[in-house]
């Protein structure tokens, strides 16, 4: 009689293990797709409610981790298409302003040449004058060629000067535009990383404003106080949800 009961002890324990041990396995492959580190539980002998709530945490964890990639993902391309669109908006920028500041360098030499041909036109008068009275001829000779000089050193400065100016004018733009890409490009990566932080983080941002928020002075002074002690309540309310994240 005890060999018998010692037999349908050891085939009752072996017959747990079994189940427990296809349990095991069964919840295993069923939480697998969901899991992001090892399990520290006994799957095969923990009771059905238990599991299911285990299973259920991990689903929401799991949709959880997806919609958070979903959404860091989405968030850096959309940091990198405008970051694109503002690189092409200073390339076409700078192009119109090489092809505004070559189409000025071209009148400058339009009106330089024009400029030579009537000095050109001046010199030949003044020889003209020169060869019919030698004398009259030289004064007006080195009167106009020292008009003709004085003038031309007067265009060529006011000309250099324009052209200074217009290049850093030019290049003045295109620091600005390259100062404004850099500054969009911070605004976007400071966004980026303020919407990827965790819930907890934001929680506890939340919790010190609301905590820091002022309470005007008013004459009902049990209202101020109530209203004090109902802002600091909601902020350590906030506070603790964040610590339970």
């Amino acid at each position: 009689m005890e060999e018998r009961l010692q037999q349908q002890e050891n085939f009752i324990e072996l017959e747990n293990a079994r189940i427990a041990n296809e349990q095991r396995s069964r919840r295993a492959d069923e939480l697998t797709p969901f899991l992001s580190g090892p399990i520290s539980v006994d799957l095969g002998t923990m009771p059905d409610a238990e599991y299911a709530a285990l299973l259920s945490d991990m689903k929401d964890a799991h949709a959880f981790r997806k919609e958070r990639e979903a959404r860091e993902a989405q968030a850096a391309k959309e940091a990198s298409e405008s970051a694109a669109k503002e690189q092409e908006r200073i390339k076409a920028e700078n192009a119109r302003l090489k092809a505004e500041s070559e189409a000025k360098e071209a009148e400058l030499a339009k009106e330089r040449a024009a400029n030579e041909a009537k000095l050109a036109a001046e010199r030949a008068e003044a020889k003209k004058l020169a060869d019919a009275s030698a004398a009259e001829a030289r004064k007006a000779q080195e009167a106009a060629n020292a008009k003709a000089a004085a003038e031309r050193k007067a265009r060529e400065k006011a000309e250099r000067e324009l052209a200074d100016a217009k290049r850093a004018e030019e290049q003045r733009k295109r620091d600005e535009a390259a100062a404004d890409l850099k500054r969009q490009q911070e605004e976007s990566e400071a966004k980026r990383k303020e919407e990827a932080a965790p819930d907890r983080a934001k929680l506890h941002r939340l919790a010190i404003q609301i905590g820091e928020l002022d309470v005007p002075t008013i004459k009902d002074t049990a209202l101020q106080k109530l209203i004090t002690e109902q802002r600091d309540k909601f902020s350590a309310w906030v506070e603790k949800k964040a610590e339970d994240l």
